[in-house]
């Protein structure tokens, strides 16, 4: 089991029910999710988006970077995707820097 963290500008009832499909975009990864563990909204300027936690298990694929294809491929945002050991979650920040 992991725990996959997404954040994203959907309403969160729409965007759990797209988690799967969202994570495979993304991370190139077929999830299947268990549960969610925590829900963030985050505020900011120009910022109103979610951070999802959520215990799942890979069902296929291999962790690299994917992409957002709601945007353009010169206007991605995605620019890096990592595997963090639970152990050392501490050490990140997760929420976006202003």
């Amino acid at each position: 089991m992991f725990i996959f963290c997404l954040v994203v500008g959907l309403s969160p009832v729409r965007t759990f029910l797209l988690l799967p499909s969202e994570i495979a975009e993304e991370s190139c990864l077929e999830i299947r999710a268990k549960q969610l563990l925590y829900l963030k909204e985050l505020f900011g300027p120009n910022l109103h988006s979610f951070e999802f936690y959520v215990l799942g298990k890979i069902k296929a694929g291999k962790l690299s970077l994917g992409y957002d294809p709601e945007l353009a491929k010169n206007c991605q945002v995605l620019k890096q995707i990592i595997f963090i050991p639970i152990k050392d979650l501490k050490k990140y920040v997760f929420t976006p820097r202003s």
